[in-house]
């Protein structure tokens, strides 16, 4: 996406300590009232803009801008960007420190596995059988309420008998303030390495 993200109520508070119409300010600020409008309701404007507002209403442009921290779509990044840490670490403590305690995980040829403690000893049978390595970078998606990570190329080398494979891994998951709710993951082989 494209802009910086507004923290709305801060600029309609602003606006209105200063005694300003939205079209007051807009002209203040050099630009339309729709995008004045679209501000306060914590819209993406782009920095020029943001700019011109906090020069009209005399603070930084940063504090126009939504923290980081409130951003869901931040957070959700965030989260999902550690759990693919940990995964690669193949550190189970934390994977499971990202889910929900009831939390649901689907898997190619697996039940739906539920609950932290059952999730957890999922990953630990993966580690004991495999050796996971990331051979190209991943890329995050987002729709709706859902985060897509798509892993790019994943080495997966037996520890039983040294053969690997490449892959492709997509996870769906749901996440509600930087816990995972629901993750449903596929994997495509590509191609067997010796």
């Amino acid at each position: 996406m494209r802009g910086i993200e507004t923290n709305g109520e801060q600029i309609k508070a602003l606006r209105r300590e200063h005694g300003l119409t939205q079209e007051a300010l807009a002209s203040r600020a050099g630009v339309d009232a729709r995008t004045i409008r679209n501000a306060e309701r914590g819209s993406r404007v782009d920095a020029e803009t943001l700019k011109c507002l906090a020069s009209a209403l005399k603070v930084q442009a940063s504090d126009l801008a939504r923290p980081q921290e409130q951003s869901e779509g931040h957070i959700a990044r965030v989260a999902i960007q550690q759990w693919e840490d940990a995964f690669f670490a193949t550190d189970a403590d934390r994977l499971v420190a990202h889910y929900r305690e009831d939390a649901v995980m689907q898997l190619p040829s697996s039940p739906h596995i539920e609950g932290t403690q059952a999730i957890r000893a999922a990953f630990e049978a993966a580690f004991e059988s495999f050796r996971f390595e990331r051979v190209t970078e991943s890329s995050l998606n987002f729709v709706g309420e859902r985060v897509f990570l798509e892993s790019g190329k994943v080495r997966m080398a037996s520890r039983s008998d040294g053969s690997s494979t490449e892959a492709i891994a997509v996870h769906i998951f749901v996440v509600e303030s930087a816990v995972i709710t629901e993750h449903v993951g596929f994997y495509d082989v590509l191609q067997f390495v010796s």
